[in-house]
């Protein structure tokens, strides 16, 4: 009579809890992944507000806030497709972005101030606050920095949704929108606007120099 070869339990459990932990951290890469992106998303939506382009039109910052999130998306998605199959990786970076005329001391001081900011009692983030307001604040920016080897390029990710988002952007000059990105009852085109930023992203990699 033949005995039965069973499974061992043990082993088939410790494989079943390590898949388990295996998704726990998957799903907490996840979740920093769209919080970061959901924070990003937001920025995106008020940056128009703070820097170029110019917008002097209603009507051209409205259809710019359909426009930036979407961009912003698409963009990340293609970056993302490109690095898989590119000797260059990538990784994101927040940015401070200062006029011209701020002096590094000054520089220096609103930074030790908004880092004070982050971890203030409510009592002292309103001191802070107050201090800041008369004081010249960066504006957000984000950077794809590539890199291979020795080679480092740096990406600004916020000029690239512009030129997605406006038609032959130019940071000095009043910007015109792209209303070719969207459909004929007003809604964002997605195709197109993937299309687009496909092309420009595309660019970007084919420009990368040679090690």
């Amino acid at each position: 009579m033949l005995t039965p070869i069973l499974p061992d339990g043990n082993k088939y459990l410790q494989i079943f809890i390590d898949k388990i932990r295996y998704l726990e951290k998957r799903f907490a890469y996840k979740m920093r992944f769209f919080r970061k992106v959901g924070l990003l998303i937001f920025i995106s939506k008020i940056f128009c507000l703070l820097m170029p382009p110019k917008i002097t039109d209603s009507i051209i910052w409205q259809q710019a806030e359909l426009l930036m999130q979407p961009a912003f998306i698409r963009i990340v998605d293609n970056i993302r497709k490109l690095l898989d199959v590119s000797p260059w990786t990538g990784t994101y970076q927040d940015v401070l972005i200062w006029s011209a005329d701020v002096s590094e001391e000054t520089k220096n001081i609103v930074t030790s101030l908004l880092q004070e900011l982050e971890v203030a009692t409510p009592e002292a983030a309103e001191s802070i606050r107050e201090t800041l307001s008369d004081l010249p604040v960066p504006h957000p920016g984000y950077h794809l920095c590539l890199q291979r080897q020795e080679q480092r390029v740096n990406v600004d990710l916020w000029d690239l949704c512009y030129q997605v988002c406006f038609l032959n952007y130019a940071s000095s000059q009043e910007v015109t929108i792209d209303t070719s990105l969207f459909d004929e009852s007003g809604e964002v085109d997605w195709q197109l606007l993937d299309r687009k930023s496909q092309d420009l992203v595309s660019q970007i990699f084919g420009s990368l120099p040679d090690c």
